[in-house]
């Protein structure tokens, strides 16, 4: 009952529409098919998209490096990438978001405000990284989600369900305090627990791949449900 839980340029572009999910998985499709063998994934154009269009000014390529956490090489492939699709346009010292880039930014920082992704953030844990969700879900999905969090680099991943204000296991419906109070408690406080109906953790060997596969994952359940 526990182990379940746990595992170690657009056509027809619209520039005064809003984008609809069908535009966003049609740019993923775009997306999947220019990046090539590339090491490129979902997470880095989200977080491309949120940064650039949240600070609302130019980036440069070497900021950028540090904040996707990628080679020299790989960033200037990544907005290469970009450019090809429309998203990001090249001026001197940088890059900054198209007006299309701009809707995608608009369309999935609201989705994810949608799906109340109330907290995203590192866990005092070794290299772990959270996300609490505040939208209603089915069985079945949460254990793609887990599984999904493993598929894009988590090397263990944890689902954990709120209800009465008591963290529990999904299928079980045991509560975490049972087997360890101090841990449930920190996370209600830490991830906001009390605001949202399950968390997801991811563990890896860094940081910032716990959180690659925390976001990849949450955005493929977004697209799924």
């Amino acid at each position: 009952m526990y182990n379940v839980w746990w595992r170690g340029k657009k056509q027809g572009f619209n520039s005064k529409s809003l984008l609809k999910d069908r535009d966003w998985l049609d740019f993923i499709k775009r997306f999947e098919e220019v990046r090539g063998r590339a090491y490129l994934r979902k997470s880095h154009v989200y977080i491309f998209l949120k940064t650039t269009y949240e600070e609302n000014k130019f980036i440069s390529r070497y900021n950028l490096k540090d904040i996707l956490n990628l080679s020299e090489a790989s960033t200037r492939t990544f907005l290469k990438k970009m450019v090809k699709l429309d998203i990001a346009s090249t001026i001197k010292g940088g890059h900054h978001l198209t007006l299309y880039g701009k809707k995608l930014a608009e369309y999935i920082i609201n989705k994810i405000r949608e799906f109340r992704v109330t907290n995203e953030k590192p866990l005092p844990y070794r290299y772990s990284w959270g996300a609490a969700i505040n939208h209603p879900f089915e069985l079945g999905k949460l254990i793609d989600l887990r599984d999904d969090v493993i598929r894009n680099g988590g090397e263990a991943a944890l689902i954990l369900v709120i209800e009465d204000n008591e963290i529990i296991f999904p299928e079980s419906k045991e509560k975490l305090s049972t087997y360890n109070n101090e841990l449930s408690d920190r996370l209600m406080k830490e991830i906001g627990g009390f605001n949202c109906q399950f968390i997801i953790i991811s563990f890896s060997n860094n940081l910032y791949s716990s959180r690659l596969s925390v976001l990849d994952a949450a955005l493929n359940y977004i697209e799924r449900v």
